[in-house]
């Protein structure tokens, strides 16, 4: 019973979490223009790609790649570290879904 609360819990707490994700995001395009926010992501997008290569060989470096590709865009671009983490998690999501699509049309 423990197990099911236990799971529910983690589910309605990924839940708000994607949600809070949502609306920084919505955030920081409404600070910024379209073609800046659309440049800030593309460049978090090859972070991400960077980071996982420079990591490919290390098993358990999640949060290693994620703090690399944070420190590059908080560099780069003057955003907040909380500003960066969301537009990472918001990459690395795109990127699964790309990779997922690309998976089931083989």
């Amino acid at each position: 019973m423990r197990e099911i609360i236990f799971q529910a819990f983690v589910y309605v707490l990924q839940a708000i979490i994607l949600i809070i994700c949502g609306y920084i995001v919505m955030f920081i395009k409404s600070k910024i223009s379209k073609e800046k926010y659309n440049l800030i992501l593309k460049f978090a997008m090859e972070a991400v790609k960077a980071a996982e290569q420079i990591y490919s060989n290390v098993k358990g470096a999640g949060a290693d790649k994620k703090k690399l590709a944070v420190n590059f865009l908080v560099t780069k671009f003057k955003l907040t570290e909380q500003e960066a983490e969301m537009l990472i998690e918001a990459a690395v999501r795109e990127l699964k879904v790309l990779e997922l699509e690309a998976t089931k049309q083989q």
